[in-house]
């Protein structure tokens, strides 16, 4: 239905300027990596200018840069974010805060995420607070910090945690990405 119904449909939306961009989400990283070339492929030219992914750019979790997720293609675009560069794709990286696990306060009961992964953002919460360091700002600071993100969404419920997160989002320059430190 994708490829000979709902992307047909969209195209026509964006010719007759309805839309001017295409984009996919809400799909598991191989899977957008699937439909994005099986949709190229189709349309002979590549059909979405836009992806948006869920905590896969957060401390815990970086795999749009790190994880060879197409084990077909061994190159500089065989990650995700690799992928979405070399094709033109902007990326966006929403849930920096990785749906409450990069938390002091923790994630909803319904979080998805394995035990032993929500026990060792606890552990990492505790640690940064014996610190001094609040793990919210570092694990925001370290979403923005991406230069090949060109939009981070992040949620928030109050008036002071978009206080703090304009604060953080209005110094993010000076914390420097350092991309062999994740080699």
């Amino acid at each position: 239905i994708l490829l000979k119904e709902t992307i047909p449909a969209l195209l026509e939306c964006k010719r007759r300027g309805w839309a001017r961009a295409l984009g996919l989400t809400g799909y598991p990283l191989d899977v957008q990596h699937e439909i994005l070339v099986k949709a190229a492929s189709e349309f002979n030219t590549m059909v979405f200018d836009q992806s948006l992914v869920y905590c896969h750019n957060n401390i815990h979790d970086n795999s749009l840069f790190s994880e060879y997720c197409f084990p077909s293609e061994r190159a500089a675009t065989d990650t995700f974010a690799g992928f979405c560069q070399h094709s033109n794709i902007n990326l966006m990286a929403a849930a920096p805060l990785s749906m409450g696990l990069l938390t002091h306060s923790g994630p909803p009961a319904w979080h998805p995420a394995p035990t032993v992964l929500k026990e060792a953002c606890v552990k990492a919460s505790k640690l940064c607070a014996s610190e001094g360091v609040n793990i919210s700002s570092l694990a925001i600071l370290y979403s923005l910090s991406h230069p090949s993100i060109g939009c981070t969404l992040l949620g928030m419920k109050d008036e002071k945690e978009v206080d703090v997160a304009a604060d953080l989002a209005s110094r993010f320059s000076t914390v420097i990405f350092d991309k062999e430190s994740q080699d």
